[in-house]
């Protein structure tokens, strides 16, 4: 089963904005990505789903270039991309020329590539279009009064949220200062407890919600105990993060299975996104995923091509491969079914025999060269 994509787009592109596009945004980009823009633009304004293979076709480029494409396009705020069984893209509209080189990022990154004096010209080029009114403008103002409870607390609180986004440091207090002691009684915030949750959130760098949601399952509020063991087990699976029992190396999740297999830490979104295929899209549990892996590494020298995963996925699905004992006998099956090549009857191609070579004398020779070219002679007539 292909992956799709579904994209929403709840705009018209118009002239500014894709001048903006080809003028401004275009020579900033990381990755070239306005194909890809466009192409999304052209699929969400008719209202068609496109199949994932698909769009690698119509760009003419690999699952490597597209992502980035794709990533790119999310880092300009260009799109929003969701994924479930299948991918939903929220495309956005473009700036306008004036408002990309004013934008307190952009126009900064436009003056670095492409430098000050090209910037000072797009500024001259682009100017503020201000409408021409005329009276007197009685549109009422923000009511400052609004913010009238706004107090320390509320600044230190405002701070610390937006500290917490931008630091990779997980911010423990801040963390137990947002849950209430009806969810997590304050008698269990032990000392311990939060140098735990503090190292634990600084080397697996778990968001706040995925931390929250963990500590809550390996806690027992009725007697106080806490799940070390299980704490950190559910950590390093949430992470991809586990370790590899050498004894059954397929009984972790796969993003750890691909971490071991690969001998890196990183793993990428396309990998990541395959793997939730295999398992949503094709209905894998994590073992035989594993073997799967394992098995298109082995055969595609290290390399997990989509594609060709999906191929292999696809079969497997067909012989209706559930565990690791099926995966086992179809590889067996799978070799007792190829043809075999039979040496014991050969077809043998006889071997001409030459006479030994004996000495002639002159006159002999000249006499078979006299017979030879009489024949060929007769052989042209």
């Amino acid at each position: 089963m292909q992956e799709k994509i579904v994209v929403r787009t709840d705009f018209e592109l118009t002239h500014e904005q894709l001048e903006a596009l080809v003028f401004l945004y275009q020579p900033t980009f990381s990755f070239n990505a306005l194909n890809l823009y466009i192409t999304l633009y052209e699929f969400g304004r008719r209202e068609e789903t496109l199949l994932v293979q698909d769009l690698y076709r119509i760009l003419n480029e690999d699952v490597d270039v597209v992502l980035s494409k794709r990533e790119e396009l999310e880092r300009m705020n260009l799109c929003v991309t969701y994924h479930d069984y299948d991918y939903e893209v929220v495309l956005k509209a473009p700036l306008s020329p004036y408002q990309f080189m004013a934008h307190s990022v952009f126009g900064r990154l436009f003056a670095i590539v492409m430098d000050q004096e090209a910037y000072k010209n797009m500024v001259m080029k682009y100017p503020n279009k201000s409408l021409e009114v005329s009276g007197t403008n009685i549109s009422k103002k923000f009511d400052v009064s609004r913010l009238s409870v706004w107090d320390e607390s509320h600044e230190s609180f405002f701070e610390k949220a937006q500290k917490a986004e931008m630091n990779h440091s997980f911010d423990v207090e801040f963390f137990f200062d947002n849950i209430s002691d009806a969810i997590y009684p304050y008698a269990m915030r032990t000392l311990e407890l939060k140098n735990i949750v503090k190292e634990a959130g600084d080397e697996y760098q778990v968001d706040m919600p995925t931390m929250r949601r963990i500590l809550i399952d390996n806690s027992d509020f009725e007697t106080g105990h806490f799940n070390m063991r299980g704490f950190v087990f559910a950590l390093e699976k949430a992470q991809g993060r586990m370790k590899v029992n050498q004894e059954n190396p397929y009984d972790v999740d796969p993003i750890s299975f691909l971490r071991y297999k690969q001998g890196y830490d990183y793993v990428g979104d396309g990998d990541r996104n395959l793997v939730n295929s295999l398992s949503h899209n094709f209905g894998f549990n994590n073992q035989v995923i594993n073997r799967l892996l394992e098995y298109v590494l082995e055969e595609n020298q290290g390399n997990l091509g989509r594609a060709f995963v999906e191929k292999i996925a696809g079969t497997w699905k067909r012989n209706n491969i559930e565990t690791l004992d099926d995966v086992k006998k179809f590889m067996v099956d799978e070799v007792k079914t190829k043809p075999k090549i039979s040496n014991s009857k050969k077809h043998v191609v006889p071997v001409p025999e030459y006479q030994d070579s004996v000495d002639m004398s002159d006159q002999e020779e000249a006499e078979l060269r006299e017979k030879i070219k009489a024949m060929l002679e007769g052989d042209e007539r």
